[in-house]
């Protein structure tokens, strides 16, 4: 059994360098559908996910985990049968063979005085 990942956690970056994508986008989901848990093999058709659903989760991961900002073309996502095939999306590098380069972060602002 895998151990589960609280989306509280998820803001701590460092706290998930051996958690997978995976498993992070299964805790967001979670978190979004409200429900305790949910596998990356399930199909999201099948659970009743709605396309209202989808749109919170993708904002949702877009908001918490970093990898997925810029990495989630709106129809692939919404085209997507399960987690497993987001997560995909996302380590496939999709966005970029659109033409939709991925979203970095901007670096910290440091203060000189």
């Amino acid at each position: 059994a895998s151990p589960q990942v609280s989306v509280q956690a998820l803001a701590e970056p460092l706290a998930f360098a051996g958690v997978t994508l995976l498993k992070r986008v299964e805790a967001v989901a979670a978190e979004v559908l409200q429900i305790p848990t949910i596998s990356g093999k399930t199909r999201l058709a099948e659970a009743g996910v709605t396309s209202q659903a989808l749109g919170a989760l993708r904002s949702r991961l877009q908001e918490v985990v970093p990898e997925c900002t810029g990495r989630l073309p709106v129809a692939k996502f919404y085209a997507a049968p399960t987690l497993l095939a987001i997560a995909d999306l996302v380590t496939d590098g999709l966005a970029a063979s659109q033409g939709q380069p991925p979203v970095e972060p901007l670096p910290p602002i440091v203060h000189v005085s």
